[in-house]
């Protein structure tokens, strides 16, 4: 085993965690699958602005499918058994490094297109593919080597049983999420501002897909701070971690694929590509002002 070291949850409080994450992480990814397979179908869903998305998708289904070990095999049965602590702690781990990372490279691009008024994003697509996949391989690799691994909470991830490897996990996991958490803020703010000025600039331009880009990055950037609020409540409290900030860090991480699919796959577009291609109706994309993924709008053809 990986950790004789006790686990400060009752089994309530664990199988709480566990129901949860079924509850949640089942939605979340039939949420990213149903965008990815949409991806596949459609070559309207492959524009870059879409691939964008694609991708965090692909990082959000790796940490759900991480996260739904725990939830199929229970807790202290992932705790117990090496092998599957390893698989979950890597898997998660790569999931939130990336899916952070896309989550900051699509507001860099927002930014560019809005702020800048560049739409040469696509540019940079393989160095946001080097930078977001890249930098979480390279955490996985550097926490494995390192012998981290353990209990933590809600799922196995970086042990929190002893000073050294908490400040590890804080340091080597949460630190670069924290300056992208940052990053993205600014970014944020600076979009929102800018999509102001637009709107008073000209009042009929169609920004519907880049305001869902926006509540997305939104409820993240509200999403995120759980997580960073358990690890330092935990990293205090050993003995007495907070069961309601985890359950919260564990919610936030298990409900992204599920608003995804409300923002970008629940459109009239998305039904209108579904019914064409199960019905053979014909939807005149060229017109359509509320296609999701695919909004090609005059500000984003600049």
């Amino acid at each position: 085993m990986l950790n004789d070291a006790h686990v400060p949850w009752t089994p309530e409080e664990l199988d709480q965690f566990s129901i949860t994450i079924f509850a949640t992480g089942i939605p979340s990814l039939f949420g990213t699958l149903f965008l990815l397979v949409s991806a596949c179908l459609f070559p309207e869903l492959r524009v870059f602005p879409a691939r964008m998305i694609a991708y965090l998708c692909i990082a959000v289904t790796i940490s759900d499918v991480s996260a739904l070990m725990s939830a199929f095999k229970g807790l202290p049965g992932i705790y117990d058994d090496d092998m599957l602590c390893h698989v979950q702690s890597i898997g998660l781990i790569f999931g939130f490094q990336s899916g952070f990372t896309w989550f900051a490279c699509i507001v860099f691009n927002l930014h560019r297109m809005l702020c800048m008024e560049k739409n040469d994003g696509e540019r940079f697509e393989r160095y946001y593919h080097l930078l977001a996949w890249g930098s979480a391989l390279i955490v996985c690799i550097v926490t494995f080597t390192q012998s981290t691994i353990g209990p933590s909470g809600p799922w196995c991830m970086t042990d929190i049983t002893t000073n050294r490897t908490q400040l590890w996990h804080l340091v080597v996991s949460y630190l670069p999420l924290i300056i992208i958490w940052l990053f993205g803020l600014v970014m944020l703010v600076q979009v929102m501002r800018a999509i102001q000025q637009i709107l008073k600039r000209r009042r009929n331009i169609s920004l519907k897909s880049v305001i869902r880009l926006l509540i997305y990055g939104v409820m993240f950037m509200l999403c995120a701070p759980f997580g960073f609020a358990a690890r330092l409540y935990q990293y205090e409290h050993k003995l007495s971690p907070s069961f309601a900030l985890n359950w919260m860090y564990l919610f936030s991480v298990t409900f992204q694929g599920t608003l995804l699919l409300l923002l970008f796959g629940c459109t009239r577009h998305m039904v209108k590509l579904y019914r064409s291609l199960l019905f053979g109706t014909k939807s005149d994309s060229a017109q359509d002002e509320s296609r999701g993924l695919h909004d090609r709008t005059p500000l984003m053809n600049r």
